[in-house]
C-alpha cells in the first residue's frame, strides 16, 4: 500500500493537504457561522453595520455608499453573489475532510485531531497525552497525513 502512495502522492500535496488540514478549522467555523446566520437571523441583536455585513453588503464604506454588493473578507473582496458557493466549497472540503480522517486508524486519527483540529502542538501531544516516543508519534503521524493526502487527492479535493 506505501509504494501506491508514493506513487500517488507527491510532496505538493502533502503540502496542500496540511494547508487544508491547518485551515479545517476556520473553514468549519465560517460553514456554521454562515449557516446560523442564514436560517436562525435574530436582528435585534445586531447594529446597522453587523445586519450589512450578514446581507452581504459590507464594511462602513459600503453603507455610505461607495458600494452595496460586496463583501470585504481580510483584503479580498468577495461579491454578494460568490459568498454562498465559497461556503459551499468550504463545506465540502470540511466533509472531505471529515470523512478522511474517520477512515484513519485509531493512532493516526488522534494525532491528526489533536495537532490539526485542536491546533495543539506536538510536543504536548506526544509527551503528555499520548505519552509515544517522538519516532513513533512521527511515523504514525506521517503514515496518516500520506493516507489523508491519497484519499484527498482520489477524491479531486487536491
Amino acid at each position: 500500500m506505501s509504494a501506491q502512495l508514493d506513487l500517488f502522492v507527491n510532496a505538493q500535496d502533502k503540502e496542500k493537504a496540511r494547508e487544508l488540514l491547518k485551515a479545517y478549522p476556520s473553514m468549519k467555523a465560517a460553514v456554521e457561522i454562515y449557516s446560523v446566520e442564514k436560517y436562525f437571523p435574530e436582528q435585534f441583536d445586531f447594529t446597522e453595520i453587523d445586519m450589512a455585513n450578514i446581507e452581504g453588503n459590507g464594511t462602513r464604506g459600503d453603507i455610505d455608499g461607495r458600494g452595496t454588493r460586496r463583501d470585504i473578507v481580510g483584503n479580498t473582496i468577495i461579491l454578494r453573489e460568490e459568498r454562498p458557493l465559497m461556503i459551499r466549497n468550504y463545506e465540502q472540503k470540511c466533509m472531505a475532510i471529515e470523512r478522511a480522517v474517520g477512515a484513519l486508524h485509531v493512532e493516526g486519527r488522534e494525532i491528526i485531531q489533536k495537532c490539526f483540529f485542536e491546533q495543539k502542538r506536538d510536543k504536548h501531544i506526544y509527551e503528555f497525552e499520548l505519552r509515544l516516543p517522538k519516532s513513533t508519534y512521527d511515523f504514525h503521524k506521517n503514515r496518516a497525513i500520506d493516507k489523508v493526502t491519497f484519499i484527498l487527492k482520489a477524491a479531486a479535493i487536491i
